[in-house]
């Protein structure tokens, strides 16, 4: 649990600085200036004309981050700083099979083959539902 809150308050600039510079952009638009001509609050105008808007921004990073979280959490276990023994993780696999890598190399190679397709699956799936929500993408047939 501690290890996710450091993780967590670690990822905070990460996000805030970019969603506040989209953020600062899109308030300029013009889409901003008539829901303020109409008299919508700057709680509205945050959560029905910004919000909309910052999704792709936050998606794009909200993949990302939790691909460096998980990558995080496995080498702060690695090197006994994340989860305890009981708790299973990946960086704690791993810091236990590399005592036995000579006589069992599995012991190394499942836990890092599993980073690894964790790491490639949560890319994969915040690229796939980039490009379903994205209403700017082309619709186009496989790349070449």
């Amino acid at each position: 649990m501690l290890t996710a809150l450091v993780i967590g308050v670690v990822s905070v600039p990460y996000v805030a600085r970019p969603v506040r510079a989209r953020a600062r952009e899109l308030s300029h638009e013009s889409f901003v200036d008539a829901a303020v001509l109409q008299g919508a609050g700057r709680m509205r105008i945050m959560a029905r004309e910004l919000l909309p808007n910052l999704s792709f921004t936050l998606i794009a990073l909200f993949t990302v981050l939790v691909g460096n979280a998980i990558v995080l959490e496995a080498a702060l276990s690695f090197l006994g700083a994340g989860v305890r023994s009981p708790e299973a993780s990946l960086g704690s696999m791993l810091r236990d099979g590399l005592a036995h890598v000579s006589t069992a190399p599995h012991l190394v190679v499942v836990p890092s083959a599993a980073l690894t397709l964790t790491m490639l699956a949560v890319n994969l799936a915040g690229d796939a539902v980039r490009r379903a929500l994205d209403p700017h993408a082309t619709v186009a047939g496989p790349p070449a």
